[in-house]
């Protein structure tokens, strides 16, 4: 499949080490005022990414995981500008980690109908007491559901908005929230060793 270019678009990818050794990633999209984002652009994307991880992500997850670095890349052209923040702190939840796969399902909203105008994230891995049998508890899906919420606030008052980055329409939708789609307990079994990122 080809290249789909966007105006405005940088994605940043929140990149970290699970307590086996492989990469995790979360890949988050933005809007730039600019439609050629330029390094700067880029440069603020990442810090607000790095500092939501520092401020907010770390303290949902246990030390077994560790964030290593935020990379934000233009996506209007290539080659495109690029910034690279690094980190290199691990969570700070303590108890027993959850299996790597385990997961709750997030729901990006934008106030248009139609998958295209739809996304969210997969969480990592929490810790044992945040599980109910099937479930998340109540205490821990309000938690995480708060901690996507302050993403998307900081990346507003920074000026970059979160969007989802239709490839389909070639356009940016802005994210107006998060919701949980539900408690029970998602699968991501890509996260476990030998089965990719």
């Amino acid at each position: 499949m080809a290249h789909v270019f966007i105006p405005g678009w940088i994605e940043c990818t929140l990149e970290a080490t699970g307590p086996g050794g492989q990469q995790w990633l979360h890949k988050i999209s933005f809007r730039s005022g600019n439609a050629s984002p330029d390094y700067s652009d880029c440069l603020t994307v990442a810090q607000t990414v790095a500092g939501w991880w520092s401020s907010n992500y770390r303290n949902m997850v246990t030390s077994g995981i560790t964030a290593r670095r935020a990379v934000a890349t233009a996506g209007d052209a290539m080659p495109s500008a690029q910034a690279t923040v690094f980190i290199g702190t691990p969570g700070l939840r303590a108890g027993v980690q959850a299996p790597s796969e385990v997961s709750a399902a997030m729901l990006f909203f934008t106030h248009l109908n139609g998958r295209r105008n739809h996304g969210g994230p997969r969480s990592w891995s929490p810790t044992n007491s945040d599980i109910n049998g099937d479930h998340f508890t109540a205490a821990y899906m309000t938690a995480i559901v708060g901690v996507w919420q302050n993403l998307i606030n900081a990346a507003n008052t920074a000026g970059f908005p979160v969007v989802v980055a239709s490839r389909t329409d070639v356009q940016l939708k802005t994210i107006a929230g998060v919701v949980a789609i539900d408690d029970v307990i998602d699968s991501e079994r890509r996260r476990t060793i030998n089965r990719g990122r």
